[in-house]
């Protein structure tokens, strides 16, 4: 147990290096997510863009029977 304690105190920098393990962590969440919901809103994006061309297609497939052809 003591040899825990003794590596978890780090020498007595321990005060100073298991916080900033704890934010380098919780900004590399924080990234992480950001990525997720960035990816997210792209695909969605994407979807609406193809959506968006499928319909201009039929329209003016719609408008110009020859252009099929």
């Amino acid at each position: 147990m003591d040899g825990l304690i003794s590596f978890l105190s780090m020498g007595g920098y321990g005060a100073y290096v298991w916080p900033s393990y704890g934010l380098a962590l919780l900004v590399m969440g924080g990234l992480f997510l950001l990525a997720q919901q960035d990816l997210r809103r792209g695909e969605q994006r994407l979807q609406e863009l193809k959506r968006r061309e499928a319909g201009l297609q039929d329209q003016a497939g719609a408008d110009n029977p020859e252009a099929g052809r």
